[in-house]
């Protein structure tokens, strides 16, 4: 930096407000010190880490919040993902009226994602996402009755029970929830029975439980009755005894049990 000016040879000055070097005398701007703010980033790649919060099925671009690249504005905008987006908000909506643990909703996220994936959901309404949260709980092992799902997402039961039933078929999934739902499976195993026999028979549990009828009953005696219904709807006879020597149960509780439904259900044919 010269000390005096190269046009009239007075004194240089620097201003402290735009940071230029200029001459007291003449005016004269010697050199231009413009800001530049310059960001500098360091190259993660390949080292597995990231910053932001943590990955979630909750959100429909898994909780990466990043936008698309310039000139792929629909990349994230294709029918299936706003189907996506719908049905996620619809899940929110119903497990906050549940006040559900995130280790729930994370399981309904993911059943919705292969649904919406596999073709299964189709369009977004309440039924089905009322459907997906009822298979989440059952898939966590805190099952609720079919007809308190449908009373809190305030949809009809028997919509709702279509749709757990076509969910449950395509995408095979295995209840694990209470020990009479894991008695309805193995059962299901051993006899050799259908996917819609079993998901018949677990409908049957939630009747049974909403009756009252699961009060001071073994697990064993409901899923065997529920079992027996389930699979006599269906068009298949199973012997009593069958189930009984299966599940270690006695026949005369097991008959009394569908003595008590069948009457409970008197518009119903077996």
């Amino acid at each position: 930096m010269a000390d005096n000016c190269p046009e009239c040879g007075g004194r240089v000055t620097l201003d402290k407000t735009t940071g230029d070097l200029v001459c007291v005398d003449c005016g004269y701007v010697e050199e231009s010190r413009e800001a530049t703010m310059e960001a500098t980033f360091s190259d993660t790649v390949g080292s597995g880490a990231r910053a932001g919060p943590p990955l979630t099925k909750r959100l429909h671009d898994g909780g990466l919040g990043t936008s698309p690249p310039r000139g792929k504005a629909g990349l994230l905008d294709t029918p299936s993902d706003r189907l996506l987006r719908r049905m996620l908000m619809e899940l929110y909506w119903i497990s906050s009226r549940f006040g559900l643990s995130d280790d729930v909703r994370e399981i309904a996220a993911g059943i919705c994602r292969a649904a919406v994936r596999r073709g299964v959901i189709t369009r977004c309404t309440r039924t089905a996402a009322a459907a997906v949260i009822y298979l989440a709980l059952r898939g966590s092992g805190a099952s609720r009755p079919l007809n308190s799902v449908a009373l809190v997402s305030n949809v009809p039961p028997k919509p709702l029970a279509r749709y757990v039933r076509r969910i449950s078929y395509e995408l095979k999934l295995r209840p694990c929830g209470n020990a009479a739902e894991r008695l309805v499976a193995f059962l299901a195993e051993r006899l050799g029975l259908k996917h819609e026999v079993e998901v018949r028979a677990l409908e049957i549990l939630e009747e049974l439980s909403s009756s009252g009828f699961s009060q001071g009953r073994r697990p064993q005696t409901l899923s065997a009755a529920a079992v027996y219904l389930a699979s006599l709807e269906r068009g298949r006879r199973i012997p009593l005894s069958r189930l009984s020597a299966e599940l270690g149960v006695s026949e005369p509780a097991l008959r009394a049990l569908l003595k008590l439904y069948r009457s409970h259900s008197a518009g119903k044919t077996y």
